[in-house]
């Protein structure tokens, strides 16, 4: 009936990105390893432990990846059969030979495909994926919107906190496999408005992960988590990873500044 794919591009060269939010140069052998890194302890088990495997996994490469990186693909190819590594040689193909390597998985009766976006610094919870497919219901064209996440600062400090937004980087297209375009055909944040929308509220389903050598992302709060073990809810190892002794005073006086902002906010004149 339908055939669900995540897309994830890992290390294409591209001409708008050549520097991280804090001036660091892109594609360097550094930023290459500190991605890999990245990849692999929160990006890879997150799609590992998702409940529903019925899915493919489509991880977009550079054809000159370094050793190092090609070497790991191999073992990630080994560990897991969903993983699915293609190689491009710039950003700017992916659009249609993502469809081109979608349509080699369709059968007689595919009828649909599910397209759903995810960084190679982020990761899913392990029911998003149950989540977005009980949302199908035949759409000729349907946006799934799963607006409740997790931020997972890691430097300067770790935190984490729990953020509800809309048309984040984690949303899917349902449609037709007739003329498809996939999710990327926009902009995440250029789908409102665009189609039918079907929006997951409550659920906590996707994790933003805050680090230095992000493009663009900060660090948004609705409310500070004081516990590191929702982690394993995506599959991480919550054991590799320290809060700090202090950890949990400083949530509290963070959750005591948001809600004094609330506060001001409503009484204002």
């Amino acid at each position: 009936m339908f055939k669900h794919f995540i897309i994830t591009r890992f290390n294409l060269r591209t001409t708008y990105w050549d520097k991280t939010k804090n001036n660091e140069d892109v594609l360097t052998n550094e930023w290459q390893q500190h991605r890999l890194e990245v990849f692999r302890q929160y990006c890879f088990p997150s799609i590992k432990n998702q409940v529903n495997q019925n899915f493919i996994w489509l991880v977009y490469f550079d054809t000159k990846s370094p050793d190092f990186i090609m070497k790991d693909i191999e073992k990630m190819k080994s560990e897991y059969k969903n993983f699915q590594p293609r190689f491009l040689s710039e950003m700017e193909l992916i659009k249609e030979e993502m469809k081109t390597d979608m349509k080699k998985h369709f059968e007689k009766d595919t009828e649909f495909v599910i397209s759903s976006r995810l960084d190679s610094d982020d990761a899913l919870h392990r029911d998003f994926i149950h989540a977005v497919q009980n949302r199908f219901a035949k759409q000729e064209t349907c946006i799934v919107d799963p607006e409740v996440g997790i931020c997972l600062q890691t430097e300067p400090y770790f935190l984490i906190s729990k953020y509800k937004t809309t048309y984040s980087p984690f949303v899917s297209l349902i449609e037709s496999t007739e003329n498809f375009k996939t999710v990327f055909s926009r902009i995440h944040n250029q789908w409102a408005g665009v189609c039918e929308v079907e929006k997951i509220t409550g659920s906590i389903l996707w994790l933003q992960l805050i680090h230095g050598k992000n493009l663009l992302n900060h660090m948004n709060a609705d409310k500070f988590i004081y516990s590191k073990n929702i982690l394993t809810e995506f599959g991480i190892d919550s054991k590799e990873i320290y809060p700090g002794t202090a950890y949990s005073l400083k949530v509290f006086y963070l959750n005591s500044v948001l809600l004094l902002k609330k506060m001001l906010r409503r009484f204002k004149w």
